[in-house]
């Protein structure tokens, strides 16, 4: 899979509790106009449509989430412990070598490989660039993300039809 989004998909991990946190706020909201809480009553059916997106958004967040974590798992012990603490608790590179007792020098090199080992686990999971494209380039909430990286890894992302289109420089 290409560097750039797996890189997006670890930057993301940090931002996904409050994006469900948000999208929860909004569905509690949507219930209650439609109970009349707002003095204009709605039945809640007109609403179906509404609850139905922010439902499917938030289960591409768990989705998301969910093979995120099991591909930082699935690293070796090293490149696990350096990376939970980098995109999991969102720790600084000085803080986590700290707390492994090496320098940052190693943590960055733990963390520049790391990407290595999730394509492995992603090809073994069947994961390629066209599910990544398919499920996850064209969220709002990813996007920002795959600029980010794109920039580092001087690729060029365009939108075209829905679809982000790759280009290697």
């Amino acid at each position: 899979m290409n560097w750039t989004f797996i890189k997006a998909m670890l930057d993301c991990y940090k931002n996904i509790d409050k994006l469900a946190d948000a999208l929860d706020k909004r569905v509690t909201d949507i219930a209650l106009k439609s109970a009349g809480f707002d003095g204009n009553f709605l039945p809640a059916s007109y609403y179906v449509r509404a609850i139905t997106d922010l439902t499917n958004q938030k289960i591409d967040l768990i989705n998301i989430k969910v093979v995120i974590m099991d591909m930082i798992n699935n690293l070796p012990y090293r490149y696990r412990i350096a990376a939970k603490y980098r995109y999991v608790e969102n720790l600084k590179i000085k803080d986590i070598a700290q707390r492994l007792g090496i320098s940052t020098r190693s943590i960055f090199r733990l963390l520049e490989r790391t990407p290595l080992y999730c394509d492995e686990y992603l090809t073994k999971r069947g994961f390629d660039d066209e599910w990544f494209l398919e499920n996850f380039a064209n969220k709002k909430w990813m996007s920002k993300h795959l600029r980010n990286n794109a920039v580092k890894e001087k690729t060029i992302i365009r939108p075209q039809n829905n679809i982000y289109i790759i280009h290697a420089n």
